[in-house]
């Protein structure tokens, strides 16, 4: 099972911008929570709006969150100076056999490119089948990662044979100097982020999975949605 910890934030009261997944990790991590970051990079932390998600990105990450949840809450609530409503779920990863259904699913913020290079392709008025086809084999070996953590990767998908389509390549963003505190690993990174890409598939994943670069900041979430 994998957990999941839903904090719902109190309304600001100010302008100020949200606090970032980046952020509410370096509040964790300072207080001591966990040992640093490197605790902090088997969770998957989601800051959207006036909520945020802890999820465990790995077996181990379970009992990481469950043994502090208290502190976790405790520091919430300190940060945000209100108490705050949290609930902790428990779901299985898992895929669902190949059928005859076709299933969506959109990722809010995937990482395409993590390396300095020429992303003008990315920036075309129709981006080449080329580029929809690499970005597609990303989250293919991503989503056999995420099963295999699991220990829920099948057989079948085991055999580097497509099982995706993208549909949708949704909108290059070029997200830069994504400091060494918020990635995590000691080096500044600048990557390219297309907003709201969509696949396809004939496989039903649930849990919360997550596919390419800095999952741990919240990047490469996957949400089923409605097939076209």
């Amino acid at each position: 099972m994998q957990t999941t910890i839903l904090c719902t934030l109190p309304p600001q009261h100010d302008e100020a911008p949200r606090r970032s997944a980046a952020a509410w990790r370096g509040i964790f991590a300072a207080v001591g929570i966990g040992a640093g970051i490197a605790d902090w990079n088997t969770v998957r932390c989601v800051a959207v709006k006036d909520l945020l998600w802890l999820i465990a990105g790995e077996p181990g990450a379970n009992d990481f969150l469950m043994s502090n949840l208290d502190a976790i809450a405790a520091n919430v609530a300190a940060v945000c100076s209100a108490p705050v409503p949290m609930e902790v779920r428990q779901r299985e990863v898992a895929v669902r056999a190949g059928t005859d259904k076709l299933w969506a699913y959109r990722v809010p913020r995937f990482v395409a490119e993590k390396q300095a290079r020429d992303w003008s392709e990315h920036f075309e008025p129709t981006l080449s089948d080329a580029t929809k086809e690499k970005m597609a084999r990303k989250i293919e070996a991503s989503l056999r990662r995420e099963l295999s953590t699991w220990s829920r990767l099948p057989e079948v998908l085991d055999d580097g044979a497509p099982f995706i389509t993208i549909s949708d390549p949704g909108r290059a963003i070029p997200i830069q100097a994504i400091s060494s505190e918020r990635s995590g690993h000691g080096k500044p990174v600048s990557v390219l982020a297309r907003s709201h890409l969509t696949f396809l598939s004939y496989w039903r994943f649930e849990g919360e999975i997550f596919v390419g670069p800095l999952a741990s900041l919240g990047y490469g979430r996957v949400l089923r949605t409605a097939a076209p």
